[in-house]
């Protein structure tokens, strides 16, 4: 796939696409809470056991009550009869909890649009079924979307249960994520230099934007994600709370196998160079920086899998895909000095900027470096 410049940007409804296939509403009654301030939507597909982990958690949220849980299931094998997921969500008898059967499969994707169309609150987050919350998720997000009202979505970290990585790169992965400061808004640069977001689950959005900027681009599979939530930030305000307020599992599967990571490289490939052109300082600045983005994902790609790229995987890049050393390292360093930048905490509300705010900020900096050690 080439994206065309600026196609990212430009609207389509990806709800459309699906408007013919209906979701009924199997168990629940929306009546008892008609307008929720959040949606907690969980699209499923054939993994009961992960399921009720997932709904168990949303439903453990301390201090914090005005929400609804929908579960989507895009099994349509069972529209017809009575599932385990259908009895697991019956045998909850929780009124929060409203449970629709698709008509068709829609995909990955289109299942994710179709929890979006559903969700009925102002709010909205989206809990993948082998994911979980922990309790004062809702409680600490909406905490800091009170004190920040510029807010349009926020992204709390998350833990990663990475079965492809092992113990010593978890934790130094880990490490790194301490760097960060407190909160901090993300920018168009964050989005090119690397995807910070990450794994969608932690994000609490406001329902409305995501609608308005057309839902999630099956095209762009396998990083749809990636690509909204850049999308999102070029027009809407996206903030990153540094607290593990949710646990997100990567497993061995297919869909994380070569060819599709080596299409989500591609992907993003062509998104950074998008971003890139935007502006004659970027376009030279980060003339290679997509070529290098490439590369170092491949070479993860080898570690993680164990496996050789082959040359037509590779055509993306050209015929010859080389770096100039100096350019690879240079980009390579400027990546880990965009994360130092990004170290110093900011306020989750606007303070004066003080000779004695900044050194403290420094000093805040400096004592994260030392726990690295």
């Amino acid at each position: 796939m080439n994206i065309e410049k600026n196609d990212i940007f430009k609207y389509k409804n990806n709800f459309k696409k699906y408007s013919h296939v209906k979701s009924w509403l199997n168990f629940g009654d929306p009546n008892y809470k008609s307008k929720p301030h959040l949606t907690i939507a969980i699209p499923t597909y054939k993994r009961p056991e992960m399921l009720k982990e997932a709904i168990d958690s949303a439903l453990n949220q301390k201090d914090f009550d005005d929400y609804e849980i929908i579960v989507v299931d895009n099994d349509s094998e069972c529209i017809s009869k009575i599932s385990k997921t259908e009895e697991l969500i019956k045998s909850y008898n929780n009124p929060k909890i409203l449970y629709y059967k698709n008509d068709e499969n829609l995909g990955i994707y289109g299942n994710w649009n179709r929890c979006i169309e559903l969700a009925r609150g102002k709010w909205y987050t989206m809990l993948h079924d082998d994911d979980l919350l922990l309790e004062d998720f809702l409680k600490e997000v909406f905490k800091l979307i009170k004190n920040t009202p510029e807010i349009s979505c926020v992204k709390a970290r998350h833990y990663i249960y990475d079965q492809r990585i092992d113990a010593k790169k978890k934790k130094f992965k880990e490490k790194l994520k301490n760097l960060r400061g407190k909160v901090q808004r993300y920018n168009e640069l964050d989005f090119l230099i690397s995807n910070p977001i990450g794994g969608p689950v932690g994000i609490v959005m406001e329902r409305e934007k995501a609608v308005a900027i057309g839902g999630f681009n099956e095209e762009y599979y396998p990083s749809s994600d990636y690509v909204f939530f850049t999308n999102y930030c070029t027009k809407y305000n996206i903030y990153y709370y540094n607290k593990v307020l949710c646990f997100y599992r990567i497993s061995k599967n297919e869909s994380l196998n070569n060819g599709t990571m080596i299409k989500a490289t591609r992907v993003h490939y062509d998104v950074i160079n998008i971003l890139r052109g935007k502006n004659n300082f970027r376009n030279f600045f980060f003339k290679e920086y997509s070529l290098y983005f490439s590369l170092r994902a491949l070479k993860e790609i080898k570690s993680l899998w164990r496996v050789e790229v082959k040359k037509e995987e590779m055509q993306f890049l050209g015929d010859n895909p080389r770096l100039n050393p100096l350019v690879y390292y240079f980009y390579f360093i400027f990546k880990g000095l965009w994360i130092l930048k990004r170290s110093i905490p900011l306020r989750p509300f606007k303070k004066k900027r003080t000779f004695k705010n900044i050194i403290s900020r420094v000093k805040n900096l400096k004592f994260s470096l030392l726990k690295l050690k």
